[in-house]
C-alpha cells in the first residue's frame, strides 16, 4: 500500500480460477476443481480485503503483495517552508539548537492553527498525517497510532478546503451551482488505502487487538467530532474501519 497499486487478484465469483467451470460450492479452504483438477485455494487479498479463490500462481502473487504491506514504511515528513527560520527562533528561545524533527513539529502546530482558521480540513487532515509521521519517526507509536486514527475519522467526513462560508453565501452558490457548499461531506468520506498502511503498521508493531484500537479511536473520534461538529458519529466511522483494519 502506501503509494503502491495493487491490483485486484483472483475471484469474487463461485467459479474455478483456472477453467471459470461453476461451482456448486463456494470452497472455504483448499479444494480441487472437478472439472480441470487443479486446486482452487482460498486467499485474502490485500487490495479490498475481500476472500477470494485463486491460482497458486495467483496466491503467490498475493503473498508478495501482503510482504510488500508489512515491510517498514518509510516516513513521509515534507520539508517546511520557513524551517531555518523556526529553527534560530527555537533555538534562542531554549538557549540550545532543537532538533530537526521539534522544528518541524513546532511548525506543524502553526498549520493545524492557521488551517482551523481558514476552515482549510483537507489541508488540516495532512498536518495531523505529518504529526504522525514525525512520533513514529521518533519512535512514539502510541501518540503516532493515535493522530493516524484522527485522519481515518477526518477522511470518513470528507474534509473540504473551502474556507469559511455563512449562510447567506452557501444559499447563493447552492442557487446558481446546485451544490451545498459545507466545510465536511459525509457522502464524499473514503478510507485511502494509504493512510491504512500506516496505520496497521503501527498497530501490528504495538500488538494491538480490535478492542485496544476502538477505545482509542472512539476517544480521539469523539474529541473531534464536538469540537469540528463532523456528520459522521465516531461509532459509525469505527464500523467502517474495523472492517478495514480488522477483516473478519
Amino acid at each position: 500500500m502506501g503509494d503502491v497499486q495493487l491490483k485486484e487478484i483472483g475471484t469474487l465469483e463461485d467459479v474455478c480460477p483456472y477453467c471459470s467451470a461453476l461451482l456448486k460450492k463456494r470452497p472455504q479452504r483448499k479444494a480441487k476443481c472437478r472439472d480441470c483438477g487443479h486446486f482452487i485455494l482460498v486467499r485474502t487479498r490485500p487490495a479490498d480485503r475481500k476472500r477470494v479463490l485463486v491460482t497458486e500462481h495467483q496466491a503467490e502473487e498475493i503473498e508478495a503483495q501482503w510482504t510488500e504491506i508489512h515491510s517498514v514504511p518509510p516516513c513521509r515528513i515534507s520539508w517546511k517552508e520557513g524551517f531555518n527560520e523556526e529553527k534560530q527562533r527555537l533555538t534562542t528561545k531554549f538557549g540550545h539548537e532543537p532538533s530537526d524533527n521539534d522544528v518541524t513539529w513546532s511548525l506543524l502546530n502553526k498549520e493545524l492553527l492557521d488551517h482551523s482558521a481558514k476552515q482549510h480540513w483537507g489541508l488540516y487532515r495532512n498536518a495531523l498525517f505529518e504529526m504522525g509521521e514525525v512520533l513514529r519517526a521518533e519512535s512514539k507509536l502510541v501518540e503516532a497510532l493515535s493522530r493516524y486514527l484522527e485522519v481515518c475519522y477526518l477522511d470518513l467526513n470528507g474534509p473540504k478546503n473551502q474556507g469559511p462560508i455563512d449562510e447567506s453565501e452557501r444559499k447563493l452558490l447552492r442557487e446558481m451551482f446546485g451544490e451545498d457548499i459545507r466545510p465536511f461531506k459525509s457522502e464524499d468520506g473514503e478510507l485511502y488505502p494509504g493512510m491504512l498502511y500506516y496505520a496497521e503498521y503501527v498497530i501490528r508493531k504495538l500488538g494491538l487487538q480490535s478492542d485496544a484500537v476502538r477505545d482509542r479511536f472512539l476517544s480521539a473520534a469523539a474529541t473531534l467530532q464536538k469540537a469540528l461538529g463532523l456528520p459522521v458519529s465516531a461509532e459509525a466511522a469505527w464500523t467502517r474501519l474495523k472492517n478495514e483494519l480488522f477483516p473478519s
